[in-house]
């Protein structure tokens, strides 16, 4: 056990300028007796000490009623980084997540503790990613078109039924049409919209409605893309959408601010994974080259790269952020 006395707790006790406490090792059955302290003191002004402290990982601080003494027990040892980003009984809904991206963010949110909502247009694919989450965690798995208003309210209803609640939304859930601006049909528009910017809006209103009905807080991130700040050739459509997102993430951020509801966005750069209605695209030779040439990092990100930021902007570790954009992009943007 460690013990820190706060400056002039003891009479006498000279400190060096600027030494807030003083730093001592003592044996655990010695609890707070002064007079048996293991070593002499280690005297540290207070950044130091905290500083310390997470150095030890498995250690909190605990102050008496005095003021004057701050106890670092080890035998009774919580792991404060794992606390700050846990989201045990947190209940997260992922759109898209029977493949791709969505999966890993479904595993990936299973894994720090959240019960986890698998959906997707494709509900065996969704049926098969909760399946395997429930072998080490806990998820269930519905169908939903985001582009239908319906189907998103019997996905948040359904996330209820099964859990009691929602904490934290992922829209995930994407779709792309490559084609020059000259070419793009009304019809092909129509669906990347659809999918892309209104069912994020769709899905974000019911699950902030449900939020409110609970009085708790929540989280909601939605996963943007590059193309929604950088002209990214044949992406007209999507880059409109995505575009749309950021500023959808903005001003919901504002409107719901006050009910305790962040609403954050993640934007990645180009990513291991192919979009759906992007395979021919990507399949190009040339289109790797491009990617590596203009991103800093000089390759593709890997899925299991977008799963820190998500679980940063899901958990308490995020608890003053709301309104951002972050883009996850290899330096891509910053070029």
């Amino acid at each position: 056990m460690f013990y820190a006395r706060r400056r002039q707790s003891l009479p006498g006790e000279a400190y060096p300028l600027g030494c807030s406490f003083a730093l001592c090792l003592i044996s655990v059955e010695n609890g707070f007796d002064f007079s048996r302290r293991n070593s002499p003191p280690y005297f540290v002004e207070e950044g130091e000490l905290r500083r310390f402290v997470k150095k030890l990982r498995r250690s909190e601080l605990y102050e008496d009623t005095t003021g004057n003494l701050i106890t670092v027990r080890e035998e009774e040892a919580v792991d404060m980084t794992t606390k700050l980003f846990a989201l045990t009984d947190k209940v997260a809904i992922v759109t898209g997540a029977g493949r791709g991206l969505g999966k890993i963010l479904a595993k990936g949110l299973a894994e720090f503790g959240a019960k986890v909502v698998v959906c997707d247009r494709i509900l065996d694919n969704a049926n098969q990613i909760a399946q395997e989450i429930n072998t080490t965690g806990i998820a269930a798995s519905t169908y939903v078109d985001i582009s239908l208003h319906s189907t998103c309210q019997d996905l948040i209803e359904f996330a209820v039924k099964e859990f009691g609640r929602v904490d934290v939304l992922v829209n995930n859930a994407g779709f792309d049409i490559i084609k020059l601006s000259e070419n793009l049909a009304e019809d092909e528009w129509d669906k990347i919209i659809d999918v892309n910017l209104k069912g994020c809006f769709n899905c974000s209103q019911l699950a902030a409605l449900q939020m409110m009905k609970q009085g708790t807080s929540g989280s909601i991130i939605n996963i943007s893309s590059i193309a929604s700040v950088v002209g990214i050739k044949g992406l007209v459509a999507y880059s409109a959408a995505k575009g749309g997102i950021n500023q959808l993430t903005r001003v919901m951020a504002v409107e719901w601010a006050e009910k305790n509801i962040r609403v954050n966005a993640i934007a990645p750069g180009f990513l291991e994974n192919i979009m759906q209605g992007a395979e021919a695209e990507h399949a190009q030779s040339d289109k790797q080259t491009q990617i590596a040439t203009f991103t800093p990092m000089a390759r593709r990100g890997r899925l299991e790269e977008i799963v820190g930021p998500v679980i940063f902007l899901a958990s308490d570790a995020s608890s003053y952020v709301t309104g951002t954009v972050l883009f996850v992009d290899g330096g891509y943007t910053a070029a």
